[in-house]
């Protein structure tokens, strides 16, 4: 789970209104946010003083939902601090005599066998028994946000283990009716998606934002346009060896075709052995491309 959690609490005023609601009801009061304060609480179990927020005025639960994306957005970069962990020699003198995950007491697996093969060519039996001893192979866990060296563990539980990125808060009757608050003014976040679980119009049970960064969509953006650069090459290339392919076979029936006089069999024999070395050239130049675009 995230290390960091936020705890947020709303004040709000009871205002009279004369809305209709249908033929024979009629809104008499309306609850308006007025105030709100949230604190966030870190890793060591205290305050993090610098991410408290506190406001009073109009529009308190817009404003409210702005804060909470500023103060996640500083969050984020704080749980990934040691991403190179490097282990000490007494860690990993002690990584490479473990014989055990950590976390599940299970044994050590390895997909040695199948370095330098590429996982296109492995038969639907291999592929499965590749990625079963890929999950159970060992890995060192550090903690990415202390850089405290955990221990060994299999590469998938390692995995499941991984900080989530997203940050929980938690509102002081939220459940009942303050989360009705913040609801009426999602619409107002542009760019952001978020997920419900309601109970009713009024009451929601929770509900998830998911706001990215300019960098997190820049990133995106970039990804986007290697695959598309990555897929257009490969069908370029695709295309080009079919076309030498078409080639090379059509000039092997021509050659296959040709009638010639018994003066003339010295010259076929050079333009059939030029074929070969053409055909030669042109199957090490597929499998140069092949290579090269498994490394796009």
């Amino acid at each position: 789970m995230n290390p960091y959690a936020i705890y947020l609490d709303f004040e709000s005023t009871l205002t009279k209104t004369n809305e209709k609601k249908g033929e024979k009801s009629e809104l008499v009061n309306e609850h308006v946010a007025n105030s709100y304060c949230f604190i966030v609480i870190g890793p060591d179990g205290k305050e993090v003083k610098e991410f408290k927020r506190f406001y009073r005025g109009e529009d308190a639960a817009i404003h409210c939902l702005k804060d909470l994306r500023e103060v996640s957005l500083l969050i984020k970069p704080l749980l990934n601090q040691y991403p190179d962990h490097n282990l000490t020699d007494e860690e990993e003198a002690e990584y490479q005599k473990v014989s055990k995950c950590y976390m599940c007491n299970d044994g050590f697996l390895t997909d040695d066998k199948y370095i330098g093969r590429e996982l296109e060519d492995l038969t639907d039996d291999e592929k499965k028994e590749f990625k079963y001893l890929t999950n159970h192979k060992k890995v060192r866990d550090p903690c990415y946000h202390s850089g405290v060296y955990r221990g060994a563990a299999h590469n998938n539980c390692n995995l499941k283990c991984k900080v989530k990125r997203n940050v929980d808060v938690f509102i002081h009757n939220g459940k009942n009716y303050d989360n009705h608050l913040l609801m009426s003014e999602l619409h107002n976040l542009s760019g952001d998606k978020f997920d419900v679980i309601a109970t009713n119009s009024e009451k929601y049970i929770s509900f998830s934002i998911y706001h990215k960064s300019d960098d997190d969509m820049e990133d995106d953006k970039l990804r986007a346009e290697k695959r598309k650069e990555k897929t257009s090459l490969k069908g370029k290339i695709q295309r080009r060896e079919n076309k030498a392919a078409e080639e090379a076979e059509d000039l092997s029936l021509g050659a296959l075709s040709l009638e010639c006089e018994d003066d003339e069999e010295d010259e076929l024999d050079e333009f059939n052995s030029s074929l070969d070395d053409i055909g030669s050239r042109l199957g090490r130049l597929r499998e140069i491309r092949k290579v090269n675009v498994d490394y796009i």
